[in-house]
């Protein structure tokens, strides 16, 4: 992963001489620092006031729920949705563990208002899961986006990622997909390969975008019916969209 990354850092540093670097999310071109979003556009950012609701991790699910949240509002056709669409349909795995970075900083800083306000806060995730791609998916596009989402908040919440979720089956994208429609679009596609990995540890499952989360139920069904049995089961992703 490491010498990935360093050769993705030279073939960016290199291509910065020739190719201008402009934001994702409106276009304007960086300075040479090396930020992937200029600072009007994270500043802009319209950030989820609320954690995901647990309706989005099913009931009988194979833990209680923990840690479930989202960064920004995912509002098709604006800043927001740029910047999350350039990671997963424009070959840009940095700029996701990038974004996965900032999202997992913002999220212990809004842990801990909320823990100087004395409330109850579920336990910080100790394993990451990312929702996976099967492999024809991945091959197209290189990369899994939300794996690369979970490496770059683990380096921040300083925990660990396990891809023991496989998709045994490709499917069609979840864009413009009915509840119904998505819920059917994913059903059984998941198993968990993971054996007692994620053992009575608090674990969340990463997305890059949360609608109605049929897809995280599938995983957490998978979860459950692979034997996996962790303590809590919670629930990221870098985008919010739609009702839960």
């Amino acid at each position: 992963m490491k010498a990935v990354q360093s050769l993705e850092a030279i073939a960016s540093g290199l291509a910065s001489v020739f190719i201008p670097r402009t934001c994702p999310a409106c276009g304007r071109r960086l300075p040479a620092s090396g930020a992937m979003v200029c600072v009007a556009c994270l500043l802009a950012l319209p950030r989820c006031t609320t954690d995901v609701t647990q309706s989005a991790i099913v009931s009988n699910g194979p833990a209680p729920p923990g840690l479930s949240a989202s960064w920004i509002q995912y509002l098709h056709g604006t800043e927001s949705s740029r910047l999350i669409r350039a990671v997963k349909y424009k070959g840009r795995p940095a700029l996701g563990r990038h974004l996965g970075r900032l999202f997992a900083a913002e999220l212990l800083e809004r842990r801990e208002r909320a823990r100087q306000c004395g409330l109850d806060l579920p336990p910080l995730p100790q394993v990451l899961i990312p929702v996976p791609l099967h492999w024809t998916k991945r091959l197209e596009r290189g990369f899994n986006q939300s794996e690369q989402i979970a490496e770059g908040m683990a380096q921040v919440l300083g925990c660990t990622v396990d891809c023991g979720l496989r998709a045994t089956r490709s499917h069609g994208t979840q864009t413009r997909r009915k509840a119904e429609e998505r819920a059917a679009n994913v059903r059984s596609i998941f198993v968990w390969r993971g054996g007692d990995s994620i053992d009575g540890l608090d674990a969340a499952i990463v997305d890059d975008i949360i609608t109605t989360g049929a897809t995280a139920r599938e995983c957490v069904l998978a979860l459950g019916l692979g034997g996996a049995r962790p303590s809590t089961i919670g629930l990221l992703s870098l985008g919010l969209a739609g009702e839960q």
